[in-house]
């Protein structure tokens, strides 16, 4: 009795789901925080340090609310291509920066899209299956290989 399974060319060596960061929100406030306690410490005129030390902390509260609204996405990596959200996409690369991961890739309009992964919502187990399949690049369509 054989305990293989078959596999698919056609699954995704990883699928992960990307998600809003609850420390990104986070951050985000404390920025707007600490933003307005430096304009009010500076040596701005406090006709005008007040009503920005006032705004940088609402300006955090907002930032950090507008991340936390954007929608999951679904990410699956298989040996040829990269999809997200069930769509194929072209150029896909992930760049590391400690336990920070980006995935970047050309959408089909053409615009460069990104997603952030922050260590509070990629675990390590999931961080390593990203590098592993990353590891090496999907393959490209590269269009007709003979002339017309």
């Amino acid at each position: 009795m054989t305990t293989s399974s078959t596999s698919s060319t056609a699954s995704a060596s990883c699928r992960i789901e990307w998600r809003p960061s609850p420390a990104l929100a986070g951050a985000l406030i404390a920025l707007g925080l600490l933003g307005g306690v430096g304009v009010w410490t500076s040596e701005a005129p406090r006709g005008l340090a007040m009503p920005l030390a006032l705004a940088a902390p609402l300006v955090g509260v907002m930032q950090a609310r507008q991340e936390l609204r954007r929608p999951r996405r679904d990410v699956a990596v298989a040996t040829e291509c990269v999809h997200v959200d069930g769509v194929r996409v072209q150029r896909a690369a992930v760049r590391w920066r400690g336990p920070l991961a980006t995935l970047v890739w050309t959408d089909v309009g053409g615009h460069e899209q990104r997603l952030l992964w922050w260590p509070d919502t990629l675990g390590a187990a999931d961080r390593r299956a990203l590098r592993l399949a990353m590891s090496t690049p999907p393959a490209r369509h590269r269009g007709p290989t003979m002339a017309p």
